[in-house]
């Protein structure tokens, strides 16, 4: 899960029962003849499922964002600016680029600030450094 959502922060369970049909707590009371050959089998088992979260987190942005969308935008129809053309300009100081955007208020509302946020991938299709604390994001104003 924490693989597939990047935003779980609990590493392990917070707490762990064992319990029978009449909801008692057996973990200390039973005795597990071969439990190892079973907690490897579980193991196995469990290695070689799918990664269902995976699957259904990117089905549901796929079919809300269209196909090889990496993040959810569900929503953006709603924002009374429209993007126009999006490219990277070279900055003489530094390795790294800008983002130049064009963007149009497309409703009759007045826009007295707006904050841009993108997500960037290097060759390899890794999160970019994109000079802010969550990998592969952007954003400016």
């Amino acid at each position: 899960m924490k693989e597939s959502l990047k935003s779980i922060s609990i590493e392990e369970p917070v707490s762990f029962e064992l319990l029978n049909e009449k909801k008692i707590d057996i973990r200390y009371t039973t005795t597990f003849v071969g439990k190892d050959s079973f907690e490897n089998a579980c193991a196995k088992n469990i290695s070689q499922s799918p990664n269902t979260i995976e699957e259904a987190v990117v089905k549901n942005r796929e079919e809300q964002n269209g196909i090889g969308a990496k993040y959810d935008t569900g929503g953006l129809y709603l924002a009374p600016i429209k993007v126009l053309s999006a490219k990277f300009v070279n900055k003489e100081y530094s390795n790294y680029k800008d983002v130049s955007l064009s963007f149009k208020n497309v409703t009759n509302k007045k826009i007295s600030a707006i904050r841009f946020k993108w997500y960037g991938e290097n060759s390899f299709n890794e999160p970019a450094d994109m000079g802010s604390l969550k990998e592969g994001w952007g954003a400016g104003f």
